[in-house]
């Protein structure tokens, strides 16, 4: 009676035995996983095969091809994790696009791409000054879309002065709109045979040529118009050789010319 008790107290207690974990399916299968993401992440983000080796820079003239290499070189990332790293998936190609025009503000457009496997190019376009921002003495060349990037001593053909001091003036700001900049460039263009010396940007455009008279324009009005308006005046009433005394021409109210001083010519009405 004894024996039976105690064999059946001895089952009821057994330790079982647990298994290895060497034996887990899913032990290995999650070591093949750690293993390969592991891999994978070497091969792209440690390897030599993807960290950058070459940096090519084309279309820069004005701005120098080491200090451009300079700035991308400063804004990949170093390192990932614990691991120092110049892998080519890593370039955040937005950040150093906006890093290089901070830093240099005649770039005006830049293409970057990644060259795989271990190459980065960046392509540069350069601001061309297409006139002078002036206040006084002080001049900025300005681009085709009318921002100041450059201050200089060195002036284009076409200068525009401004009434508005230059202190508060920072590169990159947009000093005039599009349009009205493209007009001034148009009647430069067109009066090829007047040679205008300066343009003063106010309430209203006022052309300064040489020989001391003055033309003034409206950039809300049609400019060809006005362009044609003089061009007929000063071919059909004031030849070169009656212009001495003239200090100015009004263009800004449509048909009606206004010349000075009025006994040149009081009113011209075109009808």
């Amino acid at each position: 009676m004894t024996k039976r008790k105690y064999r059946k107290y001895n089952k009821r207690y057994k330790i079982k035995k647990k298994r290895s974990i060497f034996r887990s399916k899913f032990f290995w299968f999650s070591l093949l996983i750690i293993l390969l993401l592991s891999g994978i992440f070497y091969f792209f983000f440690l390897s030599p095969v993807f960290q950058i080796k070459r940096i090519e820079i084309m279309g820069n003239n004005k701005v120098s091809t080491e200090e451009i290499r300079v700035v991308v070189l400063d804004n990949y990332p170093r390192k990932i994790l614990f691991f120092d790293s110049k892998s080519i998936f890593l370039v955040n190609l937005k950040k150093v696009d906006k890093k290089l025009k901070e830093r240099f503000p005649k770039i005006a457009k830049i293409s970057l791409k990644r060259d795989f496997p271990n190459g980065l190019i960046s392509q540069i376009e350069e601001r061309i000054p297409i006139a002078d921002w002036c206040y006084e003495n002080d001049c900025f060349h300005i681009d085709n879309k009318g921002i100041v990037f450059e201050k200089t001593e060195k002036e284009t053909n076409i200068k525009i002065k401004t009434s508005n001091s230059l202190e508060d003036l920072s590169l990159l700001d947009k000093v005039i709109e599009e349009d009205k900049l493209q007009s001034i460039l148009f009647i430069k263009k067109e009066l090829k045979y007047i040679e205008i010396e300066e343009f003063l940007f106010k309430e209203k455009l006022t052309a300064k040529v040489l020989g001391g008279w003055e033309i003034y324009f409206d950039l809300d009005k049609e400019v060809k118009e006005q362009i044609f308006n003089l061009n007929t005046v000063l071919k059909e009433k004031i030849p070169p050789e009656n212009r001495g005394n003239l200090e100015y021409i009004d263009l800004r109210f449509g048909n009606r010319i206004f010349v000075s001083p009025e006994n040149l010519i009081d009113v011209i009405n075109e009808n």
